[in-house]
């Protein structure tokens, strides 16, 4: 606060209680620690609440208003975020007023940053006895005594208020990690028989927003965030930034259901619909609640790090509907299983476990490999194979899959090495990569880095990923189309037909292969189905979009989808996913593979 700043505050002040007597108003200027000493002997107050108290007494005394005049200030700054305003005046009431008053007033304020705001948090007033008048009023020893005792006491605040400070987040002014720990154990200890509940909760994809966005935007959200959850906070409730892009909120509750109600309010506005529409995005979080009983004695820390695992468990599932979910045992043990599967399988590629299964790609007119895809099994010591859909949504869930990804990626490098070394006319192989590397910015160089240490053309290298990505990956996967389309790899979509963006796609990334879904391709007889099959395939042959039919097991199935005029087939029919050594010896030695790239067929159908 500046000394101009200071004076007119405290200007104000004093029009407020002399002049105004606008008590509601002066209030909203004192701390709840206000100290106050008046010039009557009964005039001390220790808090707020005894301030409102003293407040209402003066209200039946003093009627009417004070005439100022004679005003003088002095500004001290005896510490950092305190102030001190001494102040003298002159203090009368007008001719017709019935009480008679007629004053010599000297006061000082201490001022305390609170926040964003200064407040009051200790008042003086004095009025020297006329005898006194021309005589030393305080000696100077005392005057020392006082100063030291002034000097003492602003320090001990200004330590107070870092302190303060330190418990607050400095981008959005409501509580940190430290300070909402502190300030809840003190209200559930304060209201021990009333029930409360910890609301945890994260932005999605809010490393996007700062990517893509600036943090400048992500920072006004996180600020926009933060002032919408002290709006709902209640007397008795709290709130804060835990981390980054975390706020947690400990609200009290009745019930579920009303709290489920007000979460949900809160949910609807927590952004408003002005910035989601400047910015042209839509914001949403993952949350987690724990509830905490009356006469529950867990520390904070561990009701904030169940409500955390329930947050954790709700990000990682994205077909549940909620956002947000309840703690409950069963998901601290699921989460514990989880992990184990994961420490499992560190241990399980340290023996090479996990290995390539290839399916081979054919062309429906020459019945020639003209690709294939690489799949995953994980074989146990004992030899029985783990299928994919054991595992990988668990390795989705807890991020191992990216992990997993480069590892297989290694693998397959490596082999494809050994077989261009060996003079073999290798095929373009897909790769199926998680949804997960979309979120990190590095990940195409990361991947090209790992395709160039093993000299691999990037034309043999097909990315896929599923259509139901680009629901929640829509921005980031037009970016990653253009940086492979750039380096020179594929992109498949797989899952063609499934969802709701099928058309979209083709305009918004222009991917060179769509790889059309076994429940459509299964239901090639179904009259429904086969006019859904014949838009989809003339919008593909218009776009010069080659398509791959998964799920081929019949002779049916092949001449239909020939008939229709798809470009490539794969399944049981042609062949089943086979070991590598079995993919060597039976496709890459038969010497019969039709290496084109697959927007020829697609042109020549």
């Amino acid at each position: 606060m500046r000394r101009e700043r200071a004076i007119e505050l405290t200007k104000l002040l004093s029009r407020l209680y002399f002049v105004k007597r606008d008590y509601a108003t002066l209030e909203k200027c004192l701390s709840k620690d206000i100290t106050w000493i008046g010039t009557g002997r009964g005039e001390i107050c220790r808090s707020l609440k005894e301030a409102q108290e003293h407040f209402q007494e003066e209200k039946k005394i003093y009627t009417g208003s004070f005439l100022l005049s004679n005003e003088e200030y002095q500004v001290q700054f005896p510490a950092e975020h305190v102030v001190c305003v001494l102040a003298e005046m002159d203090v009368r009431t007008p001719h017709q007023a019935e009480l008679v008053f007629d004053e010599h007033m000297r006061f000082s304020v201490i001022y305390r940053r609170e926040g964003r705001s200064w407040r009051i948090i200790h008042l003086h007033n004095s009025m020297p006895d006329k005898a006194q008048e021309g005589a030393a009023y305080l000696n100077a020893r005392r005057g020392r005594r006082d100063y030291r005792f002034i000097k003492e006491a602003a320090a001990q605040m200004a330590a107070t208020r870092i302190d303060e400070v330190r418990k607050l987040d400095s981008l959005t002014g409501i509580f940190n990690m430290e300070g909402f720990v502190e300030h809840a154990e003190a209200i559930l200890k304060e209201h021990p028989d009333r029930p409360y509940a910890i609301l945890k909760f994260g932005i999605n994809q809010f490393r996007y927003i700062n990517h893509i966005l600036g943090y400048r935007t992500g920072d006004h959200i996180l600020r926009e965030i933060a002032g919408n959850l002290e709006k709902l906070c209640e007397e008795g409730e709290i709130c804060s930034r835990i981390e980054k892009d975390n706020f947690a909120i400990l609200m009290a509750y009745e019930d579920c259901e009303a709290l489920d109600r007000r979460i949900n309010s809160f949910k609807e506005k927590f952004v408003s619909q002005e910035t989601e529409e400047t910015l042209n995005i839509s914001i949403h979080f993952s949350g987690g609640v724990c509830l905490i009983e009356p006469g529950n004695k867990e520390p904070v820390k561990r009701i904030l790090d169940k409500a955390m695992l329930a947050q954790h468990y709700r990000s990682t599932r994205r077909r549940l509907e909620d956002d947000y979910i309840y703690y409950n045992p069963e998901i601290e043990r699921c989460q514990l299983r989880e992990q184990e599967l994961v420490e499992t399988a560190r241990f399980a590629m340290k023996r090479d476990d996990f290995k390539m299964y290839f399916q081979p790609q054919v062309c429906l007119d020459t019945g020639k490999v003209i690709g294939t895809e690489v799949l995953v099994r994980w074989v146990k010591p004992d030899g029985r194979i783990v299928m994919p859909d054991e595992f990988i949504p668990v390795f989705e869930t807890t991020g191992f899959i990216k992990t997993l990804d480069f590892y297989m990626l290694e693998k397959l490098c490596a082999s494809m090495r050994r077989w261009l070394d060996s003079g073999y006319q290798v095929p373009p192989v897909s790769i199926n990569q998680s949804r997960l590397h979309l979120e990190d910015r590095k990940y195409v160089e990361e991947f090209c880095g790992v395709v160039d240490r093993w000299r691999i053309p990037h034309d043999l290298i097909a990315f896929e990923l599923t259509e139901s990505a680009f629901t929640e990956y829509n921005e980031m996967i037009q970016r990653l189309a253009a940086e492979l389309h750039n380096r020179g790899f594929r992109l498949d979509i797989d899952d063609f037909g499934t969802g709701y963006t099928a058309l979209g796609l083709l305009m918004l990334i222009e991917p060179d292969v769509l790889k059309m879904d076994r429940s459509l391709t299964a239901n090639f007889e179904n009259p429904k189905g086969q006019l859904v099959l014949k838009k989809l395939i003339e919008i593909a042959k218009e776009t010069h979009t080659a398509i791959i039919c998964e799920g081929i097991e019949t002779r049916e199935q092949v001449e239909y989808f020939r008939n229709m005029h798809c470009d490539i087939a794969q399944g049981y029919f042609y062949y089943r996913p086979m070991p590598e050594e079995a993919f060597e010896e039976q496709v890459l030695q038969a010497e019969d593979i039709v290496w084109r790239n697959v927007g020829e067929c697609s042109t020549e159908s």
